[in-house]
């Protein structure tokens, strides 16, 4: 073999090692990258979330618990601007103590929602390891969505 033709084919293994070095590492810092833009978007979801009037508040119009000032202020209505045409990236499951389902918001469109989590028995010992922390589940028809 000659002087250039090993040259040459060390060169192509130094490329290719590069090549391959450097599409791993972007995949990874991609992949955290989306991840953490997702975090992030479920938690500003779970704190606005938060203040939505339903069910579980007690009678005085706060929250279980709430004890400070702004438990009696008044929700805030919104207002209906036409059809729906986004869909919703987030959905909203509330349970209450007992385990019963006290407000569903599934994502997607209203016409063709996502199917839900496969959530594990609420209450539960896996359910309580799983507040308040970010997890994925597989959807409940082994979707991929």
């Amino acid at each position: 073999m000659s002087l250039s033709t090993r040259i040459a084919l060390g060169v192509a293994v130094v490329l290719l090692l590069t090549l391959l070095g450097l599409g791993a590492a972007m995949t990874r810092v991609t992949r955290a990258t989306l991840t953490a833009e997702v975090d992030d978007r479920l938690v500003t979801s779970v704190e606005r979330a938060e203040g939505l009037p339903g069910p579980w508040e007690d009678r005085r119009g706060g929250r279980d618990g709430d004890d400070d000032q702004h438990s009696n202020q008044p929700a805030v209505d919104t207002v209906e601007l036409g059809p729906e045409i986004s869909g919703r990236n987030v959905a909203l499951f509330v349970f209450g103590p007992g385990g019963q389902m006290l407000l569903e918001q599934p994502s997607g469109f209203s016409n063709a929602p996502d199917p839900p989590p496969q959530l594990p028995p609420i209450p539960g010992p896996v359910a309580a390891a799983m507040l308040g922390t970010i997890v994925t589940l597989p959807a409940a028809d082994d979707s991929l969505r």
